[in-house]
């Protein structure tokens, strides 16, 4: 594309060489960050801090300029030779009308870091720049398998990224082609089902997942697992300093296998053309919670609610607010957990629009099954909006969003 400019990339970094530690978006404790920046000191690199690294400004790492002005500094530094970020989190965005971008291009080093730093790896991309989405100083404060850490010190110096030890994705099957030029049609029917000590797994629905998908569900919800109580624990907290509100339904607050692997089962039977992986990495609600609170206290609670996530180091993933729209009412979010990497999901309801909510399920999947006739998934469409349309709007909540208007559409 013409706007974008021809890239010359940084050089490798060698043992003896400086990296630069830089907080743009949300604050790292300070004990994690010393965690994380063990690692490449026993590697061999040394590590500069700059002023700002673990200033923390409620959900922010210290004041937009102070961010940004540590950030130049490093590309603008000699001694420096790479820039590694502690932590993604929130706040990128705010930094960009502080930085002269051409100036950090031109500079040429490598730019380390994920999440909410995308921000700045499209902004340096579009100058020349070649960055490389890599793990945190906080992503390494936590345990890992090893090959994290080895490849991101391969990455480093310019090896292969990836260690022989560390595991292969799974390749997706192509799709299935008439060979005519034709769209490809639907895919072969599968293989009968195996026998039930196999690793597959089918439930009375015949939903249906091969040994491989099976696997890498079991693997994703162990995660969930490990990474729900840190979360409940932090919701709870929320929920207490919002008063009038309560966590409705915790009970639930974790997927079943079998409603997670019938859903698993259901994408991959509509898009077999992409891997499991791809597939389990859309699917952000294997824990979910729902925060109600009434009416008159809604707006309230749900901007303080929102504010302690970011000030925790919760991610906002997805933020969609429907309040004031046809249809559904409620906001329905999605936040990575710092410390797992867990995306989990929270609903902001009052008891009006959880009880809409969960009076118009049955429509709403009544509605996606295929055997739903246009007549009818019109008349299912009417009814659920006529309850929704019931339901009593809080004052101000269409206007509810995440800090600078960063909510998704």
């Amino acid at each position: 594309m013409s706007h974008l400019r021809s890239m010359v990339k940084p050089r490798a970094l060698k043992p003896g060489d400086t990296i630069g530690i830089v907080s743009p978006a949300s604050p790292i404790d300070p004990e994690k960050l010393a965690k994380g920046q063990r690692v490449v000191e026993d590697a061999g690199f040394r590590v500069k801090r700059f002023p700002h690294v673990l200033d923390a400004d409620h959900y922010l790492a210290g004041s937009d300029r102070d961010r940004a002005a540590d950030l130049q500094a490093a590309f603008q530094d000699d001694e420096v030779d790479a820039i590694w970020c502690s932590r993604g989190g929130y706040g990128c965005a705010r930094l960009l009308p502080h930085l002269d971008l051409d100036a950090m291009a031109a500079a040429n080093k490598l730019f380390l870091g994920f999440s909410d730093i995308t921000t700045i790896h499209l902004a340096l991309n579009r100058r020349g720049l070649p960055t490389i989405h890599a793990p945190m100083a906080l992503s390494l404060s936590v345990p890992r398998e090893p090959y994290v850490a080895a490849s991101f010190l391969n990455v480093l110096q310019g090896a292969d990224p990836i260690p022989a030890e560390a595991p292969r994705a799974e390749v997706a099957p192509p799709a299935h082609h008439t060979g005519d030029g034709l769209p490809p049609t639907e895919p072969p029917p599968r293989e009968p089902q195996q026998a039930p000590d196999d690793g597959s797994w089918q439930n009375d629905s015949d939903a249906y997942l091969n040994p491989n998908q099976n696997a890498r569900a079991d693997e994703f919800l162990d995660q969930a697992r490990r990474a729900e109580p840190r979360i409940t624990d932090a919701m709870e907290r929320i929920a207490e300093k919002a008063p009038g509100s309560e966590l409705t339904g915790l009970e639930h607050r974790l997927k079943t296998e079998d409603s997670f692997k019938e859903k698993l089962s259901n994408a991959i039977q509509e898009d077999p053309g992409r891997s499991v992986i791809a597939h389990i990495a859309d699917m952000k609600d294997s824990v979910r919670y729902t925060l109600q609170s009434a009416e008159g206290t809604y707006v309230q609670n749900v901007t303080r609610a929102i504010d302690s996530l970011l000030s925790d180091g919760y991610e906002p993933i997805k933020f969609k607010n429907s309040w004031g729209q046809p249809g559904y009412q409620g906001i329905n979010s999605f936040w990575r957990d710092p410390e797992t990497g867990h995306i989990f999901e929270v609903q902001f309801h009052t008891p009006e629009s959880f009880d809409a909510k969960m009076s118009t399920h049955p429509l709403y999947e009544e509605a996606r099954l295929p055997s739903t006739s246009a007549e009818r998934a019109t008349e299912v469409s009417r009814m659920q909006e006529e309850i929704f349309g019931a339901v009593p709007r809080p004052v101000g909540s269409p206007d509810i969003d995440l800090p600078g208007g960063a909510g998704s559409p």
